[in-house]
């Protein structure tokens, strides 16, 4: 399990790895909605299922905020299509 930092510099939610590895999804507020342009995952770190659990933290960080989301990657779309996440979509 990883801990969700969130650098509001870069304007990124990010997992910070051992090895110094990084998985992040950048964000953008603009009225009450976090636009989410971006994410990524070190090319050491893919296809362990790190993406999916970053995304699905980060949206559940945005409901604990009470507020909602818009998808402008594919990857974070799909998660944020999900029925779980219905309630927080913009």
């Amino acid at each position: 399990m990883h801990t969700l930092n969130i650098n509001t510099k870069q304007q990124r939610f990010e997992y910070h790895f051992e090895n110094g590895n990084l998985a992040y999804v950048d964000y953008r507020i603009k009225e009450n909605v976090y636009y989410l342009p971006y994410s990524f995952v070190s090319p050491e770190m893919s296809g362990k299922g790190i993406g999916g659990r970053l995304v699905i933290d980060v949206l559940r960080y945005i409901r604990a905020e009470k507020m909602t989301a818009i998808a402008e990657c594919g990857f974070i779309h799909k998660v944020l299509m999900k029925d779980e996440f219905k309630d927080i979509r913009a």
